[in-house]
């Protein structure tokens, strides 16, 4: 791209260039950030603190809500916090900025109307999580594999095969159960069970 840019004279031809070059080095920057996610996930155990799962969940959501035209998506958030909820923080946002980032990402354009519906409940065991769309879904086929490094469910998907990787690893180190169902071009289903260590 960067060949082509030097040796074209057409305006719309270089801003094109541009435009591609900005999306690779994007793409390149995700895929560092991914991979020192998996190097720290491994070699980094950081003490457990108070989370407000409800400030996680909105931080989540406005970091990637205005990343692509939303305006035919509606997100339902509902969260019982009567316990206090005591985990890895880090970890905790790697979860939901990877699966809600993907429900957002991968949502039905065709749609009249696309929803996410982000359920949680805290007890002192453990937070039950639910994450739900109705975007394009996963062929059955596919769905063992989507926790596999590098592989990626579907032909739009820009990414690097690594983000629900990642979820997994991340999950393993936490304890937790990460379980999904999902319908082709009817929509998925993450349940999330993270224990909850304040009352232990």
């Amino acid at each position: 791209m960067i060949d082509i840019y030097r040796n074209e004279d057409s305006i719309d031809v270089k801003e094109q260039c541009i435009d591609r070059i900005q999306t690779s080095i994007l793409r390149l920057d995700d895929l560092v950030q991914e991979l020192l996610s998996i190097s720290r996930n491994d070699r980094v155990s950081d003490d457990h603190v108070v989370i407000n799962l409800m400030d996680e969940i909105n931080n989540s959501i406005e970091s990637y809500y205005n990343a692509t035209d939303t305006d035919n998506l509606s997100i339902i958030t509902k969260v019982r916090h009567h316990k206090k909820f005591k985990s890895d923080a880090t970890r905790v946002r790697i979860i939901l900025n990877n699966i809600i980032s993907n429900a957002i990402k991968y949502r039905s354009f065709d749609r009249v109307k696309s929803f996410i519906k982000i359920i949680a409940e805290v007890s002192e065991k453990e937070v039950n999580l639910t994450i739900e769309d109705n975007g394009d879904g996963i062929e059955h086929s596919k769905l063992p594999h989507i926790f596999d490094m590098f592989y990626r469910a579907t032909e739009k998907s820009g990414g690097s095969g690594l983000g629900l990787y990642i979820v997994k690893k991340v999950a393993d180190k936490l304890k937790a159960t990460v379980d999904v169902s999902s319908q082709e071009l009817e929509g998925t289903i993450f349940n999330i069970t993270i224990p909850n260590t304040y009352y232990q």
